[in-house]
């Protein structure tokens, strides 16, 4: 059924098994990507982990709009839009720190850790009309803790988090305790669709050719494919400890520590979880435009665990998943070459192809049954008009 919202029909973009080249490099799809996803459905902000004390604070996007997260005087959790309610800056410039307030660079105009707004400078020249317990950070509708995550939404018809997550909770339960420590943090940008960054986390073939190191090490083994609900979706195989100097040089060379399974999940739209041996990498993806990303990603630790440990998970995150990491400089270069691939139109080649393996809940490692239930959830979102959801901003 056709959106005369945009124009946009998504059942001619998604369809089982193939995905139209347009929804990675159309504008028109990324502005309804905006509006039906990101301002529609949960998004991870960040960890608790990155909040230890009131007045700790961290800047996110949820789509293109700026945020803050932080915690109150009372400890409680908030998340604000990032924008001063006098001329529109951003209040606090992009990274993460602790303060007793929020001042706006440009005016002064400072308001409290629970977006209140303090005070004014000049404040004698405004009329009788202005209002400042009118004019505080704007607090977005919803925010919800699962395992320590951090979601919020703009929409107040965001159901439970419980029930968003569904199926992917025990994978999450799985990775995250409740002693969880961030470890160490980068941010890095590429040149393409978001899109790519969902559908690689949960692509099994990939790492046999793409990713060499991995598959000469023998890291890889037998496992599955899932299509987790809602959107969501993981691999799961058998862990196996990497062979020879490429294990070495990745620090994956042991399980001794490990669980028995290693696994990477996607919680629809924004969220990667990699828990490969003793990595547990935390991915948040923030779209800019059509063909521009940029991710968020932490490796975490445990407070209980030894310092040897410690220090393997933190090496992992820069010699594995970082923008020069043994896979993540691997990615963010098929990122890039997928994007300017996909401006090559005919019709005869205008369809990308998703169909390996089974149909239905779990297939084997290597088939593409997890993307298909993203792209299912995709189209079923990119469906609903504004009549028909919940507020946003």
């Amino acid at each position: 059924m056709e959106n005369l919202e945009t124009g946009i029909c998504p059942s001619t973009l998604v369809e089982d098994g193939r995905v139209h080249r347009s929804v990675y490099t159309s504008a028109a799809v990324f502005e309804a990507e905006l509006d039906r996803i990101w301002y529609r459905d949960w998004l991870l902000v960040g960890h608790v982990a990155e909040l230890p004390e009131p007045g700790s604070y961290v800047t996110r996007r949820m789509g293109r709009q700026p945020v803050i997260v932080c915690r109150d005087r009372d400890g409680r959790v908030r998340v604000l839009l990032n924008s001063c309610t006098h001329r529109g800056a951003t209040v606090l410039r992009p990274g993460y720190g602790r303060a007793r307030a929020f001042v706006c660079m440009y005016h002064g105009w400072t308001f409290g850790l629970d977006g209140r707004l303090a005070s004014v400078p000049m404040r004698d020249h405004y009329g009788p009309e202005f209002r400042e317990e009118a004019l505080g950070l704007k607090e977005v509708a919803r925010v919800a803790l699962y395992r320590g995550l951090i979601f919020a939404s703009f929409s107040d018809d965001a159901p439970p988090i419980e029930a968003h997550l569904g199926e992917a909770r025990r994978f999450v339960d799985m990775a995250l305790t409740d002693d969880i420590e961030v470890l160490g943090t980068m941010e890095y940008e590429y040149r393409g669709n978001w899109k790519f960054h969902m559908e690689n986390t949960i692509d099994g073939l990939h790492g046999i050719y793409l990713h060499r190191l991995f598959g000469n090490s023998g890291l890889l083994s037998s496992g599955n494919s899932l299509d987790l609900g809602n959107g969501h979706a993981g691999l799961m195989w058998r862990a196996e400890k990497a062979k020879g100097e490429s294990g070495r040089l990745m620090g994956l060379d042991t399980t001794d520590t490990s669980p028995d399974t290693s696994r990477t999940i996607v919680l629809f739209p924004n969220t990667g979880l990699v828990h490969i041996q003793d990595l547990i990498n935390l991915r948040i993806v923030m779209p800019i435009a059509a063909d521009r990303t940029r991710v968020f990603t932490a490796a975490l630790g445990r407070r209980s665990d030894t310092p040897e440990l410690r220090a393997r998970r933190a090496s992992q995150l820069s010699a594995v998943q970082g923008p020069a990491g043994a896979a993540g400089a691997d990615d963010i270069e098929v990122f890039e070459a997928l994007q300017e691939g996909c401006a090559a139109r005919a019709p005869e080649i205008d369809w990308l192809d998703f169909s390996r393996g089974e149909r239905g809940s779990s297939g084997d490692l290597t088939d593409e049954t997890g993307v298909r239930g993203c792209y299912r959830r995709w189209k079923a979102m990119m469906a609903v008009s504004q009549a028909d959801r919940g507020r946003s901003i």
